[in-house]
C-alpha cells in the first residue's frame, strides 16, 4: 500500500553529505515498513525542481537508492513544465516502472497551493506523456481517459470551436510555468496578477460560450467551462481594480481609492453569486 512521505519537500536535509541522505531515506521506509511490510514510499518530485541547487545528481541518487528495490515511487510533479526525469538521465539510470527499484509517475498538477486558476500548456500535456512513454526506460503515465470504457461524445458548436482556439492560444499557452511565477510573487511587497495571455482575447472567448449557451445549456461540461472561463476573467479584473486601488492609497487619493474599493468588493460579490449558481 502507497504511503506518502515528502520528508523534504521544501526542507533541505540539514548537511548534503550523501551517506547522511541515504540514512534518512532508509529511515523513513523502515518506518513505514514496520507499520505495512508491503509499504510502497510515495513521494512528490517537487523537491528536486524547487530545491534543484541542493539536489544534485549524488544527493538525488543517495536518497532514491537506499530505498529498497520496488519501495519508491516519485510523483514528477511539474511534469507540464520543468519535467524532472528528461533532466536527471530518468532518476539517473534507475528504471521507471515497477516492480524495478523506481517507478517515476509523470504528474501535472495545476492548482499549486490551491490556485484554481486556469492554466496550462496544450501542447505540452498532447506531446509531454508520449516522450515519457517511449523513452529509453518506461514510465507509467496516469490519464483519466485510459481507464474510461465509455465513449466521450463532444457536441460541436462553432463559437465553441472559436472560443477554443483563442483559449489554446492564450490562457492555454502558459509556458513560464505558473509555479514558478508564484515562486517569484512571493517576494515582492506589491504581489501583482500572473498575467500571460491578452486579456481582450480571453473576453472575446467568454462571449462566444455566451452566444452558444442555447445550443449547450444542458451540457453539465459547458456549463463548468463556463462558469470557469467567467470566474477566470472576472478574477483577472478585480486583479487591476486591486492594484489601481493600492496605488490610489499610496497617493492618497481618497476619492480614487473609494471608487476602486467599491468596483473590487463588486466583483467580488458577483464571483460569489455566479459561483453559487
Amino acid at each position: 500500500m502507497p504511503s506518502a512521505s515528502d520528508t523534504f519537500n521544501e526542507n533541505s536535509p540539514p548537511p548534503n553529505d550523501t551517506s547522511y541522505i541515504s540514512m534518512l531515506g532508509a529511515a523513513v521506509y523502515r518506518a513505514m515498513s514496520q507499520g505495512d511490510r508491503d509499504a510502497v514510499w510515495l513521494m512528490q518530485g517537487w523537491l528536486f525542481y524547487s530545491d534543484s541547487a541542493f539536489w544534485k545528481p549524488p544527493q538525488m541518487k543517495a536518497l532514491q537508492h537506499y530505498v529498497p528495490v520496488g519501495k519508491m515511487i516519485v510523483l514528477d510533479l511539474f511534469a507540464d513544465v520543468k519535467p524532472i526525469w528528461e533532466t536527471s538521465a530518468q532518476f539517473y539510470g534507475t528504471p521507471y516502472v515497477y516492480p524495478q527499484p523506481l517507478m517515476c509517475i509523470r504528474c501535472l498538477l495545476h492548482n499549486f497551493g490551491g490556485n484554481i486558476e486556469m492554466n496550462g500548456v496544450l501542447d505540452a500535456i498532447s506531446s509531454g506523456p508520449v516522450d515519457a512513454c517511449i523513452s529509453d526506460n518506461s514510465t507509467m503515465l496516469m490519464s483519466e481517459m485510459a481507464f474510461r470504457s465509455e465513449k466521450v461524445l463532444v457536441a460541436t458548436v462553432r463559437q465553441v470551436e472559436a472560443a477554443w482556439e483563442i483559449l489554446y492560444h492564450n490562457i492555454y499557452n502558459c509556458t513560464d510555468g505558473i509555479a514558478i511565477c508564484l515562486l517569484k510573487l512571493l517576494s515582492i511587497a506589491l504581489p501583482q496578477a500572473h498575467l500571460w495571455y491578452s486579456t481582450h482575447f480571453v473576453v472575446n472567448a467568454l462571449e462566444l460560450f455566451l452566444h452558444a449557451g442555447n445550443h449547450l445549456k444542458e451540457s453539465l461540461p459547458f456549463r463548468y467551462d463556463l462558469v470557469d472561463l467567467t470566474r477566470q476573467v472576472l478574477s483577472k479584473l478585480a486583479n487591476k481594480v486591486y492594484a489601481n486601488a493600492m496605488t490610489a492609497f499610496q497617493q492618497k487619493d481618497a476619492k480614487a481609492l473609494h471608487f476602486h474599493s467599491e468596483k473590487f468588493l463588486k466583483l467580488i460579490k458577483d464571483i460569489d453569486l455566479m459561483l453559487k449558481a
